[in-house]
C-alpha cells in the first residue's frame, strides 16, 4: 500500500508539471507570434564611402609652338595627329646661313687648338709665314663681306623705294570734288593721271581750272603737295601734274568752268590694288631686315675671324712665354664658346617638341615664311590625362589626396578604367547657387591611348574605407533625446544602448566604433507595439 501510495503522488506530480510547462510554452509561443520585428547578428565588415560625379578628360600640358626667329619652311616632318616624342624635330627652316656660321665656328675652333698646341711646341718660320696668309686672308673675307653688306643694301633699298612707289603710284584718279553748275554739252569724265609718283610723301594733288590763252582755252593750277604750279590744259599731249613725276591729259570734250576742281589722292585707299600693294611694301620691308640681318651676322663671323688670326700672328711673331699660351688657351675657350652659340642659334632654326604627346595642329607648308613668335603648331601631351570633376561640397569633407577612383567613359562602354586624386582645390567654386572644389584624378590603369582630350567620365572615388569594422544597417540606428542608440536583444527583452557612429558607407551600413560587440543581436526593424512590450 505504501509502494502504490507512493507511486501515486510521484505520478500526480509529475502530471502537475507537464501541465504547467505546457501552459507556459503556449502563453509564450503565443507572446512569440504577437511580436513583430526584424534582427541580425552583428558582425564585422568593411564600410566604404564612394563619392560620384560626372569629370571631362583635359590635357594637364598643351602649348603653341612658335619659332623666335623669321625663315622659310623647307621641312615639315610630322602631320597632325601624329604622336611625337620629347625632342622630336617637326619643322625645319632655311639654316644654309646658320650652318655656314657653325661650320666656321668649328673650323676657328679647331685652328685655336692646333695653333695651341704649336705654341706648346714652339713657333717655326713656316708656322709664321702661315699665320701670316691666315691673317692676310682673314682681312680680305672681312672687306668682302662689307662690300656685300653694302650692295645688299643697296639692292633692298632699291626693292623697298619700287615698292614704295608702286603703293604711291598704282591706280591714281583724279576726283571732282567742286560744286559748280556742269554744262551737259560738255564730258565730266575726269582727267587721266600717269607716270610714276617720286615725291615720297603721301598727301593730295588739288587741280583747278581758269580760263586763259592755251590752245584749249584753258589752263590748270596745282596745290596742295605742290604750290604755284601752273599748266596748260591738253586733251593730245600729257601735261606735267608737278614736278614730281606724274602726268594729265584731259578728254577731248572736258567740263570747262572756273569753278571746276579735282583732287588726286596719293597713295588711292579706294583703288583695287591698293592693299595688295600694301602688303607688297610691307613685306619688302620685312625681307630687307632680314637680308642686312644676315649679312650682319656673316660681317661678324669674318670680323672674328680676322681678330683670331690676328692675335695667332703675333703669337707667332713673339717670343712664346707662358702668357701667350695662356692667351692662346683662352682663344680655344672662346671658340669653343663660338661654337655652341653658332650650334644654339642653328637650332632656333628646327622646331622641336617639348615634351611626348599629340600635334593637335601643324599649319605651316613647305616654301611658306613664318614670323617669329607666331604659333605654326599646337602640342597636347598624351601621358598624363587628367579627369577634371567638382565634388559638391557636401562630400568634400572625406575627400583626400591619393584615394582611389574607377571611371568609365560614355565613348568606350566596355572598358574600366582606374585613377588616383592628385590635387583637391582648397578653395570653391559657385556654379549655379552650388560649391563645388575641383578635383583632379589622374588615369593609373587601362588603355589610355583610347582617351581623347574632352571625353566625359563617369566617376566613383573611395573616398573612406574602414576594415573589418563593427558594421550595422544605418536604419538601427536611432536618435533620441540626442544620442544614438540601437536596440539590442537581451534574452526575452529588448534594451536601448547608446552608441558612437563612425563612417557611414554608401551601401547603407555604418561604423560603430563604441557600444556593440560582435555576435549580438540588433533590431532592425520593429513595431511600436512590440517595441513597447519587449522595453517593457
Amino acid at each position: 500500500m505504501a509502494i502504490k501510495r507512493l507511486f501515486f503522488y510521484v505520478t500526480r506530480w509529475w502530471v502537475i508539471a507537464l501541465v504547467v510547462l505546457g501552459v507556459a510554452g503556449y502563453v509564450w509561443l503565443s507572446r512569440e507570434e504577437t511580436f513583430s520585428y526584424e534582427s541580425e547578428l552583428v558582425e564585422r565588415r568593411d564600410v566604404v564611402s564612394v563619392v560620384s560625379a560626372v569629370g571631362v578628360v583635359e590635357a594637364p600640358e598643351s602649348v603653341a609652338l612658335s619659332f623666335e626667329i623669321a625663315g622659310t619652311v623647307v621641312e615639315v616632318l610630322a602631320r597632325e595627329g601624329d604622336m611625337v616624342e620629347r625632342g622630336d624635330p617637326l619643322i625645319v627652316l632655311d639654316t644654309a646661313l646658320r650652318e655656314s656660321d657653325v661650320a666656321a665656328a668649328r673650323a676657328r675652333l679647331v685652328a685655336e687648338e692646333a695653333r695651341l698646341a704649336e705654341l706648346s711646341a714652339g713657333v717655326t718660320a713656316q708656322d709664321r709665314e702661315a699665320a701670316q696668309r691666315t691673317f692676310e686672308a682673314a682681312e680680305v673675307a672681312l672687306e668682302n663681306a662689307l662690300r656685300t653688306r653694302e650692295d645688299v643694301a643697296l639692292r633692298e633699298d632699291i626693292a623697298v623705294a619700287n615698292a614704295y612707289e608702286s603703293l604711291l603710284t598704282s591706280g591714281l584718279l583724279a576726283l571732282r570734288v567742286d560744286d559748280a553748275q556742269e554744262d551737259t554739252f560738255y564730258s565730266s569724265a575726269p582727267p587721266t593721271i600717269s607716270g610714276t609718283y617720286r615725291g615720297g610723301t603721301p598727301g593730295t594733288y588739288t587741280i583747278s581750272l581758269y580760263r586763259s590763252a592755251s590752245e584749249s582755252g584753258y589752263s590748270f593750277r596745282v596745290s596742295g603737295l605742290e604750290e604755284g604750279i601752273v599748266g596748260e590744259v591738253s586733251t593730245v599731249q600729257p601735261r606735267p601734274l608737278g614736278t614730281k613725276g606724274l602726268m594729265i591729259i584731259f578728254p577731248d570734250n572736258f567740263v570747262r568752268g572756273s569753278q571746276v576742281t579735282w583732287e588726286v589722292e596719293i597713295p588711292n585707299t579706294r583703288a583695287s590694288t591698293y592693299v595688295a600693294n600694301k602688303q607688297a611694301y610691307e613685306r619688302a620691308l620685312e625681307l630687307r631686315d632680314i637680308a642686312l640681318r644676315e649679312v650682319d651676322r656673316q660681317i661678324e663671323s669674318a670680323r672674328a675671324a680676322r681678330d683670331t688670326a690676328r692675335a695667332n700672328l703675333d703669337l707667332r711673331v713673339a717670343d712664346t712665354r707662358s702668357e701667350r699660351i695662356a692667351v692662346a688657351e683662352a682663344a680655344v675657350a672662346q671658340a669653343r664658346a663660338g661654337l655652341l652659340a653658332a650650334e644654339t642659334e642653328l637650332d632656333k632654326y628646327i622646331l622641336r617638341a617639348p615634351f611626348g604627346g599629340i600635334l593637335d595642329t601643324l599649319t605651316p607648308r613647305v616654301g611658306q615664311t613664318v614670323s617669329p613668335h607666331t604659333p605654326v603648331a599646337r602640342l597636347v601631351s598624351d601621358s598624363l590625362f587628367e579627369i577634371v570633376v567638382r565634388v559638391p561640397e557636401a562630400d568634400i569633407a572625406d575627400l583626400t589626396i591619393g584615394d582611389e577612383a574607377i571611371i568609365s567613359f560614355d565613348a568606350f562602354p566596355d572598358a574600366e578604367y582606374r585613377g588616383r586624386v592628385v590635387s583637391v582645390a582648397r578653395s570653391a567654386e559657385q556654379s549655379g547657387g552650388v560649391a563645388t572644389f575641383k578635383t583632379i584624378i589622374h588615369l593609373t590603369e587601362g588603355d589610355t591611348a583610347r582617351v581623347r582630350e574632352g571625353l566625359t567620365a563617369d566617376v566613383d572615388i573611395t573616398a573612406t574605407r574602414r576594415e573589418g569594422v563593427v558594421a550595422i544597417p544605418g536604419r538601427a540606428v536611432v536618435r533620441t533625446e540626442g544620442r544614438s542608440v540601437v536596440r539590442v536583444v537581451v534574452d526575452e527583452h529588448i534594451e536601448e544602448r547608446p552608441v558612437a557612429v563612425g563612417l557611414r558607407g554608401s551601401d547603407g551600413r555604418v561604423e560603430i566604433r563604441e557600444g556593440l560587440s560582435e555576435e549580438e543581436r540588433i533590431v532592425t526593424f520593429i513595431d511600436s507595439d512590440t517595441l513597447a512590450q519587449l522595453l517593457n
